[in-house]
């Protein structure tokens, strides 16, 4: 999403690139601020937070730490 709507930017004003770009989830506000909707920062971390997500089931799931965390910080890690 980023890379395309950078492409769509350059060389013009970042109004009509964000309307070129044509994504609901993504305004330019009267005040001048790129808006988002939630929808649209969920597409933009979810790769993130998966990443993380899966970083922590491995060292979890790792047998140095197997029953060394306490069942609330794994219920903290996962949310």
């Amino acid at each position: 999403m980023s890379r395309c709507l950078w492409l769509c930017v350059q060389g013009t004003q970042a109004e009509a690139a964000i309307k070129k770009y044509g994504d609901k989830e993504i305004h330019w506000s009267m005040q001048g601020m790129l808006r988002l909707m939630p929808a649209a920062i969920m597409r933009l971390f979810q790769p993130t937070l998966d990443n993380i997500k899966n970083a922590i089931s491995q060292v979890l799931s790792s047998p140095d730490v197997a029953g060394e965390l306490t069942p609330p910080l794994i219920v903290c890690l996962t949310l």
